[in-house]
């Protein structure tokens, strides 16, 4: 086998947690992953590339060397064959889209997936191992429990940092265009962001166009402004930008004002 001499040939030559032959490849979560699919063809085969070595990697789905140390931003440039000022332009949008996480403990980068994958993966085969038929199935089950519970604080972590990303574009897109931006993170946001995300029309990019083509949300007509919560709170706000029920300067036949949740902002 040839070995590129520029790359560190540790995830090359690293032990493997198992004897899988292949990476499995979930084709339909990827192509209907929204934060997939926002990114450019280069970053997405920058990651999958990042997957491929993460796969071969001593602890599987963290980019770590054969000594369990995390790899610098240095030899990950060997390894990706990029010049680091482009590697680190691109693992920053990559993390602005919350793609992969970077672990506490020792600032590893690793994949969410795969982690949480391996882990139900080994649960699995160390209950198979204890024989029986009639009990896999209940083992299996209890696998994943497993794995969800243990799972709790890395989610926990996840969750905050795609509430960042999410607020970070709102108050971008808002400075730009005259809107209100958010000051804190409330409870009540942070369920609206969960509950948003989870719901496969929900695109803020597609939002953001609709909004742009408004004059009734950029505040242009009565006085009323889209804010963070009127797009977030609840589906239907966010359903009718998306099917331009308030383009143009119209706030639409079925708006309410007395509905509309406005919030006055603290310049301050």
């Amino acid at each position: 086998m040839m070995v590129d001499k520029n790359k560190p040939t540790d995830l090359i030559n690293g032990s493997k947690k198992d004897d899988l032959p292949y990476m499995p490849f979930y084709v339909g979560d990827w192509l209907k992953a929204p934060d997939i699919q926002c990114l450019s063809y280069e970053l997405k085969g920058l990651w999958f590339e990042m997957l491929c070595y993460m796969w071969e990697s001593k602890e599987r789905g963290v980019l770590i060397k054969a000594n369990s140390a995390p790899y610098t931003i240095a030899e990950v440039s060997r390894l990706l064959r990029l010049p680091e000022v482009l590697l680190k332009q691109k693992l920053k949008q990559l993390l602005e889209f919350a793609i992969y996480s970077i672990r506490e403990s020792d600032g590893a980068i690793y994949s969410r997936r795969m982690v949480k994958d391996q882990r139900i993966r080994e649960i699995r085969k160390k209950a198979g191992s204890k024989g029986g038929k009639n009990s896999f199935a209940s083992r299996f089950a209890q696998a994943k429990t497993q794995a969800n519970s243990e799972d709790e604080s890395e989610t926990e972590n996840v969750n905050e940092t795609e509430f960042q990303n999410v607020v970070k574009k709102w108050n971008e897109f808002a400075e730009l265009n005259n809107l209100p931006e958010v000051i804190k993170i409330t409870d009540k946001r942070r369920s609206s962001i969960t509950a948003r995300l989870k719901e496969k029309d929900f695109n803020l990019e597609h939002i953001f166009q609709r909004i742009l083509g408004s004059d009734f949300l950029l505040g242009k007509t009565n006085g009323f402004r889209a804010s963070f919560d009127f797009v977030f709170e609840g589906k239907n706000n966010y359903i009718k930008i998306l099917e331009g029920g308030y383009n143009g300067n119209s706030k639409g036949k079925n708006f309410k004002e007395e509905k509309v949740t406005t919030v006055q902002w603290n310049p301050a």
